[in-house]
């Protein structure tokens, strides 16, 4: 986490870190406390974008287009 945070730009839309903490609650089942640090953590260092709005068959997963939305929004 040190490494992504000093040395690349960690760009986030609010449902994306909404998926990134409930999986690491329910997955991998880390305890909350360290959830909202890693929360409270994302939240001062990353930029949160609105993702680009794309086509429902630029991906042949549902679930990423909103991520590459959020690649375009982030250039």
């Amino acid at each position: 986490m040190e490494v992504c945070i000093s040395e690349h730009e960690i760009v986030l839309s609010d449902d994306l870190l909404d998926e990134i903490l409930r999986n690491l609650r329910l997955k991998i089942k880390l305890p909350a406390k360290i959830v909202d640090n890693i929360g409270e953590l994302l939240h001062e260092h990353a930029s949160f974008l609105a993702p680009v709005p794309l086509a429902s068959d630029i991906c042949r997963d549902p679930d990423d287009i909103k991520i590459l939305g959020l690649a375009v929004a982030s250039n």
